[in-house]
């Protein structure tokens, strides 16, 4: 929390204003600090701690190679303590509730009373959130040929944070702000760059254990990935940064459909998905 607050007060400081911009930003600066510090660390400390005695400059690659596949237990259960105490605390929502009720038990008007029970509700906080599920994602991608068993993990961790955003996006987020999709372009980058890593240590593992055919065999992956990055960049980033004139009049005629016949907050997301659909 204290990072997180940390980067709000920077992004202030560069002259961000607006809301998504600055989730944002702090979102690509918090994802960058937690697969260094979190992943790169451990993998770093643990093979220093086992290899302490042979350790040398021109040695760390190999050192490397050797201790990647052996954290795959390590990672296992922070991916299984992340899923079994963050999701349900994110349902709970403690610090809310406690503060509502509080203000609650010393409201006198009814509308004092009705804003202390909406306090609760939050708004989602997109630059904390996804730089916690893009280095599971990390993780996943990386040992999932090592250490295939992880994939469970990866399965129940985005099986139950599917389910919990789901219920919480529903009833208890409440949407202030439009992004006007700038968080996909962002996300988009760092799941092919999490392929993109995980090729790379792959390389570096076979390397190690002197399987040069098998690493020549990932160069091809490689190649794809970026393909696909290129193709991506060269589609896609333009209608989260400009919306084409067909879309925003699809948008101005939903709006002022919900005006006349007062359409649910919930169900023009559904309609604004099915617009986009058919551009």
């Amino acid at each position: 929390m204290t990072l997180l607050f940390s980067l709000l007060v920077l992004a202030r400081i560069e002259g961000l204003y607006s809301e998504s911009q600055i989730q944002n930003w702090c979102l690509g600066r918090l994802f960058i600090f937690q697969v260094v510090n979190f992943f790169f660390f451990v993998i770093l400390s643990m093979a220093i701690l086992t290899h302490a005695s042979d350790l040398s400059l021109m040695g760390i690659p190999v050192l490397l190679g050797k201790s990647v596949p052996v954290q795959a237990s390590v990672f296992m259960t922070y991916i299984a303590l992340t899923a079994c105490t963050g999701f349900p605390l994110g349902l709970l929502n403690p610090v809310g509730l406690v503060v509502s009720q509080l203000l609650y038990m010393f409201s006198d008007s009814p509308r004092q009373k009705r804003g202390a029970l909406l306090y609760a509700k939050t708004n989602f906080n997109f630059g904390a959130a996804y730089p916690q599920h893009l280095l599971v994602f990390v993780i996943g991608c990386t040992y999932a040929v090592m250490a295939p068993l992880i994939i469970l993990f990866l399965v129940a961790y985005f099986a139950l944070g599917l389910l919990t955003s789901r219920y919480s996006f529903l009833y208890i987020y409440i949407n202030t702000f439009e992004s006007g999709g700038i968080y996909w372009p962002a996300v988009a980058n760092r799941l092919l760059a999490s392929l993109f890593f995980s090729h790379i240590t792959l390389i570096g593992v076979f390397s190690v254990k002197d399987g040069y055919y098998e690493s020549l065999s990932m160069l091809p992956l490689i190649g794809i990935v970026i393909a696909f990055y290129v193709r991506v960049q060269d589609r896609y980033p333009k209608f989260a940064e400009v919306l084409p004139v067909s879309m925003a009049q699809a948008v101005d005629e939903i709006m002022e459909q919900r005006k006349i016949v007062r359409v649910p907050r919930f169900l023009l997301g559904f309609c604004l998905f099915g617009v986009l659909s058919r551009c």
